[in-house]
C-alpha cells in the first residue's frame, strides 16, 4: 500500500485552516496514486468535540488492608461527526469494489458548520476543544490507509451583551509581616485598570502602587495576566492557572514605594473568555499585581478579572464612576474617581484588520485514540486566534522601580 499512495493530504481552502462558527468549509483530498488499487471507497469524516479526563488516586485502610485506589474523570460532548463519501461506496454499501487507477486525484468536499460553536481550545493538561478532518482509503481485507489535519475554529461572541466591558476596575491588598515577635508595618498594594475588556493584540496600561512600610526589602514585585481553566468532569471539577504574559520590577526597600505608570502589557493570542457553547471547559483571566517578599512570607496579591473577547466591543451605556481609596505613605486615606460618570472614552477609534496568529502557548500533540503510527498527516498543532496589531504607542519603560521616599 505504501508503494502504491504517494501522497495522500488534505487540503482547506482557507490558508490558515481557520473557519468561524456556521461557516462553510471546503476543501480537497489528495491522493497520488502509483499502481492500481482495488477500494472499497475513499472517504472523509470532519468532528468536532469536547474532551475532560484526568485521574485521581486514593488510599484508604492501614496495615494488610492498606490498598490505592485510581479513579478517572471523564466527561465529552461531540458538536458535529459529518462523513462525506468522495469516491466509490460508502461504509457498509453493497456493490461491485471500484479500482483507483494511477494518477494524482483531487477529490472536493464541503461542510456546513453548525452555528455556536465554542473556539478551538487545547490545554495540554486535562482537556481540549478540537476539530479535525480525517480522510479513509478504506480497502478490502487490508488496514485502511488515513490522514488527518486539525483545524480552527473561532467561537462566535457578542461582545455587545458584555455589559461590564468599559467598567473601570480597582483593587488593594494590605498585609503585615511579623519577624522575631515584632510585628512591622504593612505592605500595600493597588491596581486600577480603566476598563475590562481587552482583544488580544491590546496593550493592558494598568496604574498601580506597592508601598512598604514594613521594615523588610521586597525582593520585587510583578503585574500578570492568568488564565485559569475549569475542567468540569461529570462528578467534580478541577481548576488550572497558566502565566499568558508577566512583567517584573526590582527590589522595593523599607520606606519605599515603587510605582506601576506608564508601563504596558500586551495580551497575546489566547481564547475569549467563557469559551462559550462549551458546557465543560470554562476560561477565565486575570490582571495580577504580586508583591514578594525577601525571605519567608507570603505574597501580597491584588486580582483584577479580565474579559477577552475577540472583536472590539461596543460600549451599550455609559460606564459608572468607579471610586478607590488610595493609601499614601503617609497613611492617610483619600478617595477618588477612576473615570467621570457618563463619559464613554473611544477606545477603538483606529482598529487595524484582524489577523489570525497562533496561540501563546504553541503547538501540541493532537493524536487521538483512534489514531495508530501509520496515521499520515499533521499530528502536531496549535489554535490560531484572532489577533490585532495595533501601532505602538509611546511609553515610559523602566528596567527598576520608579521610587518614592
Amino acid at each position: 500500500m505504501g508503494k502504491k499512495v504517494k501522497t495522500f493530504d488534505i487540503h482547506f481552502s482557507n490558508p490558515k485552516d481557520v473557519y468561524r462558527a456556521g461557516e462553510l468549509v471546503k476543501g480537497y483530498v489528495e491522493v497520488d496514486v502509483q499502481n492500481e488499487i482495488k477500494i472499497r471507497g475513499i472517504r472523509i469524516l470532519l468532528h468536532g468535540s469536547a474532551f475532560v479526563h484526568w485521574t485521581e488516586r486514593y488510599t484508604s485502610g492501614s496495615g494488610k488492608n492498606h490498598r490505592t485506589v485510581t479513579k478517572a474523570f471523564t466527561a465529552g460532548e461531540t458538536y458535529f461527526n459529518h462523513t462525506q463519501v468522495l469516491f466509490g461506496k460508502a461504509e457498509g454499501e453493497e456493490g461491485e469494489d471500484p479500482v483507483l487507477k494511477p494518477g494524482v486525484f483531487k477529490y472536493p468536499f464541503k461542510v456546513q458548520l453548525p452555528p455556536n460553536l465554542p473556539a478551538s481550545f487545547e490545554s495540554n493538561l486535562y482537556g481540549r476543544i478540537r476539530y479535525w478532518a480525517k480522510a479513509y482509503i478504506d480497502r478490502p481485507w487490508r488496514f485502511d490507509k488515513t490522514t488527518k489535519k486539525p483545524f480552527n475554529v473561532i467561537g462566535q461572541v457578542d461582545t455587545n451583551t458584555e455589559l461590564n466591558a468599559f467598567q473601570p476596575q480597582s483593587g488593594q491588598a494590605q498585609k503585615t509581616l511579623c519577624c522575631m515577635c515584632c510585628e512591622s508595618g504593612p505592605i500595600a498594594a493597588i491596581l486600577k485598570l480603566e476598563k475590562t475588556a481587552f482583544v488580544p493584540g491590546e496593550d493592558l496600561r494598568p496604574n498601580g502602587e506597592v508601598i512598604n512600610h514594613s521594615n523588610r526589602t521586597m525582593a520585587s514585585s510583578k503585574l500578570e495576566i492568568l488564565q485559569i481553566i475549569t475542567f468540569h468532569a461529570k462528578t467534580k471539577s478541577r481548576r488550572s492557572t497558566r502565566t499568558v504574559a508577566e512583567l517584573g520590577q526590582g527590589e522595593i526597600r523599607p520606606g519605599e514605594t515603587a510605582i506601576w505608570t506608564g508601563r504596558q502589557l500586551k495580551l497575546p493570542p489566547v481564547p475569549p473568555s467563557g469559551l462559550a457553547g462549551c458546557r465543560i471547559i470554562d476560561v477565565d483571566y486575570k490582571l495580577k499585581l504580586v508583591v514578594i517578599p525577601a525571605g519567608p512570607a507570603f505574597d501580597v496579591e491584588v486580582p483584577l478579572a479580565l474579559l477577552v473577547v475577540p472583536t472590539p466591543p461596543v460600549p451599550s451605556r455609559p460606564p459608572t464612576s468607579s471610586q478607590v481609596q488610595f493609601i499614601h505613605t503617609n497613611g492617610n486615606r483619600r478617595t477618588g474617581s477612576m473615570q467621570q460618570s457618563g463619559q464613554v472614552k473611544n477606545w477603538y477609534k483606529d482598529v487595524p484588520p484582524p489577523t489570525y496568529e497562533e496561540c501563546v502557548f504553541g503547538k501540541v500533540d493532537v493524536h487521538d485514540e483512534n489514531d495508530n503510527d501509520f496515521t499520515m498527516g499533521v499530528m502536531t498543532f496549535a489554535p490560531h486566534y484572532i489577533y490585532y496589531n495595533f501601532p505602538d504607542r509611546v511609553t515610559t519603560r523602566s528596567s527598576r522601580s520608579s521610587f518614592q521616599r
